[in-house]
């Protein structure tokens, strides 16, 4: 619910700057959701460890957990457009410090589906890229593209952050006090954050100061396409598609990296922090990709990111035989540029789509695309591995994923949303 700008406390603080206020929120919601994400690498190897089991089964873990996210998606935008995004974030950090909480005191294996699989996964759901591209849509008409590579580009520093602290706790304190000890710190860092939010739009331009004060989307036009209409356009499900298969990709790597490297001769702090470095290169290709979006366009920058993605990916399976920090470094480069340009670029271009009330429903129903490419890629590769013995064939399949991504991208710019099927 909207409240009035002159009963805010804050408004004086943020009067005429809320727009980039906003995306700085942005970035530290998606620097704990994304880096507790990055750091599933870290903890699939102390599940392993634990439990004994094989890489697919330990693998089903993390697939339950964004299997629920997926499903729970159309939910997060429905809740965004009808409640706002400051009881989203709110409940992402409840359901977070619970999922944290309660995987800690896991005793059983299949415990784990539940805990970790599903109250950690609707934590991350809430506090993911359908609400913050919900609230930077809202504040930012112009320059979208460098609005989200900003708020993007806290991935990057998440994965930094969070992949080599939790190894360090992991090794001195053991995975559930970390779990712990990680829940009560991030529920108390969103609890702050969602105290900040205005989910109303800009003041007046006489009271915020700038001549040219952004102006939310809402109150441009009318209320824009409807999910109906989404929904019954190709290019919906163009983007869909695009999205299970990116996602497929980055997380049949991400989630495995960690194991990878352990199982070519690397200590398990080094592996964390190969992954991490890897997301801070993110922190980069999410704000000058985001940018070039503005100016090339969404669909050449995506492009681009594929590229180097998976030119990262030729280097990573290089490193099987050469097992050496060189080879590791264009790897590091490569990938981490490429994860960091995917999410900020298509999130510009699901605004330029579909921009309106609708936007979060929206968003949350192609989001259910990119949930489903990270349950079914970390298990696929878990499963090959299993048959196979090695990395070889699942990074491979990596390759391919990549490759129609870039096909179904191109030209994917000057797609129009216009309902190919009547309604039911």
């Amino acid at each position: 619910m909207n409240r009035d700008p002159e009963r805010n406390p804050l408004r004086p603080l943020f009067a005429g700057q809320y727009p980039w206020v906003a995306v700085g929120i942005c970035f530290l919601v998606l620097a704990v959701s994304y880096g507790l994400r990055g750091a599933f690498s870290v903890f699939f190897v102390a599940f392993l460890d634990e439990f004994g089991k094989s890489r697919s089964s330990t693998a089903s873990i993390v697939t339950v957990c964004y299997g629920t996210w997926a499903v729970v998606s159309p939910l997060v935008g429905t809740v965004v457009d009808r409640f706002g995004v400051r009881l989203t974030f709110l409940s992402g950090g409840i359901f977070l410090a619970l999922g944290l909480g309660l995987t800690s005191l896991s005793t059983q294996f299949w415990h784990m589906y539940i805990f970790f699989g599903i109250f950690l996964s609707l934590g991350l759901a809430f506090l993911d890229i359908i609400p913050v591209t919900s609230f930077v849509d809202q504040w930012h008409v112009r320059s979208k593209g460098k609005a989200f590579g900003l708020a993007f580009s806290g991935r990057g520093i998440g994965h930094l952050l969070f992949l080599p602290f939790s190894q360090y706790l992991i090794s001195r304190m053991g995975w559930r006090d970390t779990f712990q000890l990680l829940g009560g710190f991030l529920f108390a860092g969103i609890l702050g954050l969602s105290f900040l939010v205005r989910s109303h739009g800009p003041l007046p331009q006489s009271q915020s100061g700038p001549k040219t004060p952004a102006t939310p989307v809402s109150s441009v036009g009318d209320a824009g396409i409807r999910t109906g209409e989404a929904m019954r356009s190709f290019v919906f499900w163009r983007l869909f598609t695009l999205r299970f298969f990116t996602s497929y990709g980055i997380y049949a790597i991400s989630v495995h990296l960690v194991a990878y490297l352990i199982d070519i001769g690397f200590s398990k702090i080094y592996g964390a922090t190969v992954t991490g470095l890897s997301g801070v290169l993110g922190f980069g290709g999410s704000i000058v990709l985001g940018y070039i979006s503005d100016h090339v366009g969404r669909g050449k920058s995506m492009i681009l990111g594929f590229i180097f993605s998976g030119l990262g990916v030729v280097f990573l399976i290089l490193a099987g035989s050469f097992p050496g920090p060189g080879v590791l470094f264009f790897f590091i480069i490569l990938f981490g540029l490429g994860y960091g340009a995917r999410g900020p670029v298509f999130a510009a271009l699901a605004s330029d789509l579909f921009s309106g009330k609708s936007l979060g429903r929206i968003y949350g129903l192609i989001t259910l695309g990119v949930g489903l490419g990270e349950a079914v890629g970390p298990w696929v590769a878990g499963l090959l591995f299993d048959f196979t013995g090695s990395y070889g064939i699942p990074f491979a399949s990596v390759l391919v994923s990549f490759a129609i991504s870039i096909a179904l991208t191109a030209g994917i710019e000057r797609a129009k949303v216009k309902p190919k099927w009547p309604c039911a």
